[in-house]
């Protein structure tokens, strides 16, 4: 048995590699396009835009938005990059999410995610990478022993 004997039977790093990579992947598509609870995306319009004490980039806004034909106000505080902050003044749409059993419970102006899957992913994915970059199989003799190191039996 060769070195690319264990990789054909999934004994090498890409037997270990390609699972971690493919599983980090779907943790992340999962926790990206997971939505719990299910929502509807619409254009709300900022009411209010006020930036709090403590700093211009950040903005405590006010936006309302029409779920099912009946009228709806969120707060949202918001803090934004400097070159972002005349996008959220009062009149300006803003997209909202809001949930399709409770229309009154929104999300602005970015969907929910899930965070803690998609990190999860992250790190299987990025161990799958470290582990087929720098994993090399060890080369084994016939009886699936590593060469090199001497067989000591007790």
């Amino acid at each position: 048995m060769d070195s690319s004997d264990v990789q054909r039977n999934g004994h090498g790093p890409l037997g270990c590699a390609i699972p971690l990579l493919i599983g980090g992947l779907a943790f992340v598509l999962l926790g990206c396009l997971w939505h719990q609870p299910h929502l509807t995306r619409t254009v709300g319009v900022i009411v209010e835009s006020k930036p709090p004490i403590y700093g211009q980039t950040r903005r405590v806004i006010t936006y309302e938005y029409v779920a099912n034909g009946v009228r709806h106000r969120g707060q949202r505080f918001l803090s934004t990059a400097p070159q972002f902050v005349g996008m959220f003044d009062s009149g300006a749409s803003f997209p909202v999410y809001f949930d399709n059993d409770h229309p009154d419970q929104s999300y602005a102006p970015n969907a929910p995610r899930m965070w803690g899957i998609v990190v999860i992913g992250v790190m299987f994915s990025l161990l799958g990478g470290v582990v087929l970059l720098f994993g090399k199989p060890q080369p084994r003799d016939a009886a699936g022993c590593e060469l090199g190191h001497e067989n000591v039996e007790g």
